[in-house]
């Protein structure tokens, strides 16, 4: 093996194999032509000298002893530890091809996000594997999966792209920056588009692209920056800033209550219901409904909190909502809360993007911004009356 020694010299170095031969290292430190040259046609006397130069370099600029017994196989893992000691980046093309079939555990799809075949991206990623000296996937015959080396590089290539692209964006200094957000319609519609003008009159080099959607976090081959969702989906891999706890509670109209004599909890059993039944069960229980889960009067799922209440105040049933996202109606009296009892867990309304985008220029702008506006909103809802 290859060990440090500042007592090292090159008179010292010895390299014993049968195969190479013992005379490499002695021949190219003494310059010696005729191993350089060797017999005509001789080839293997020709790479010994070259090996012998090469392992003298590398003692004298780094002072390192080469032990005897060194074999063939040894002498190229010490190889790829010299590189590695002074490594130079590897190609780009190696790197982005990792980054991307790391992020989607395939090889397949990493391909398409880069324009490449599949083959191209595993002749890449076998180069960069060759360069480091470490396996970086599992390959498995119908999926590939990150080793524990591959785990631990993958989060920090990513995040050296991104700054990396961000870099080139700023020296660019083009007019305008894109921010794309994906959030929770209820959240677009309610709350966030509204504010939005405040955002984009403070910073005016960012467009906003918004993109409304109920599905779970998946930044993974999307073009999205940031999103707002419950926070029950979020990944280790992602920063994430609480906006709004999930405090829900039944709404309707003054009429729909009189009409309908709702006066106890359990009369809601009796009624049209809208809104996520998990909510409905969850605020009957705490409200003292031993069958909060009868579900036999919600014939209407949705899932979109707005639909829901658009229904409401139609005069159509129940809605199971998040009333700081209705608090203007509520104020106004269009709807009424008939209690007062909330329901919560431990879940909220988050922003979330990838921690390797945290130094996102953009990114940090609106983060600060969000959080702000979702704590002025939260002061503002606890001081109305209901």
């Amino acid at each position: 093996m290859l060990i440090a020694s500042p007592q090292a010299n090159v008179a010292q170095l010895r390299v014993i194999h049968p195969v190479e031969g013992t005379g490499a290292v002695e021949a190219a430190h003494a310059g010696n032509t005729a191993a350089r040259k060797g017999q005509p046609g001789d080839k293997s006397s020709q790479q010994r000298f070259h090996l012998g130069l090469w392992i003298r370099q590398i003692v004298q600029k780094q002072r390192w002893w080469v032990s005897p017994g060194l074999t063939k196989r040894i002498i190229a893992i010490c190889h790829k530890e010299c590189l590695c000691i002074g490594m130079k980046l590897p190609p780009i093309a190696a790197i982005r091809a990792f980054e991307a079939a790391a992020r989607y555990q395939s090889f397949t799809r990493a391909a398409e996000e880069l324009g490449m075949t599949q083959a191209a991206v595993s002749y890449q990623i076998k180069l960069l594997e060759e360069r480091i000296g470490v396996p970086l996937f599992v390959r498995e015959p119908r999926q590939v999966t990150l080793t524990a080396a591959g785990r631990k590089l993958s989060p920090k290539v990513t995040e050296a792209l991104d700054l990396l692209g961000s870099a080139f964006v700023e020296v660019a200094r083009k007019p305008d920056l894109h921010l794309i957000i994906s959030t929770l319609p209820t959240v677009a519609s309610t709350w966030l588009v509204p504010r939005l003008p405040s955002f984009q009159a403070a910073n005016p080099e960012i467009r906003i692209k918004l993109h409304t959607s109920n599905d779970s976090f998946d930044f993974a081959g999307k073009d999205i920056d940031v999103m707002i969702r419950g926070s029950d989906s979020v990944l280790p891999e992602h920063e994430v800033f609480s906006l709004f706890p999930m405090e829900y509670a039944p709404v309707c109209t003054a009429e729909y209550r009189e009409r309908h004599a709702i006066v106890h909890p359990a009369d809601l059993l009796k009624v049209r219901r809208f809104g996520a039944q998990s909510w409905w069960a969850r605020w009957l229980l705490g409200a003292g409904v031993e069958k909060g889960g009868d579900d036999n009067r919600m014939d209407l799922v949705i899932g979109v909190q707005t639909i829901d209440v658009g229904l409401t105040l139609q005069g159509q049933g129940v809605a199971m909502v998040m009333p700081i996202f209705f608090a203007e109606e509520l104020k106004s009296g269009h709807l009424i809360r008939p209690f007062d009892h909330l329901g919560r867990d431990d879940r909220s309304y988050s922003l979330v993007y990838p921690k390797s985008r945290r130094q996102s220029r953009k990114i940090g702008l609106f983060r600060d911004w969000v959080i702000a506006e979702a704590e002025a909103t939260r002061s503002a809802f606890a001081a109305i009356p209901f």
